[in-house]
């Protein structure tokens, strides 16, 4: 398991792309409270579905809905860029 923190840096761990649905919902869960984070959340999802994209497409509604959105953030632009 991975320990929480705040730095924006802990998505760069290449490990977490190898984890599994439940492990990373955890995770992200534990960083949710952190609206600073969510740009940093949302191109992690992206890239740990994309690292098994077939097996794990089916997770990305439920984990893009961990993030903490406001009014300041707009999801569809940064779903544009993909």
């Amino acid at each position: 398991k991975f320990r929480y923190s705040e730095k924006k840096d802990i998505f760069e761990n290449s490990k977490l792309l190898t984890l599994n649905f439940d492990e990373i919902q955890e995770f992200l869960e534990k960083l949710s409270t952190s609206s600073s984070l969510k740009e940093k959340m949302f191109h992690f999802i992206i890239s740990w579905a994309e690292n098994d994209l077939e097996s794990r497409k089916i997770y990305l509604p439920n984990l893009l809905e961990i993030i903490p959105l406001n009014s300041k953030w707009n999801f569809q632009s940064n779903i544009d860029c993909y």
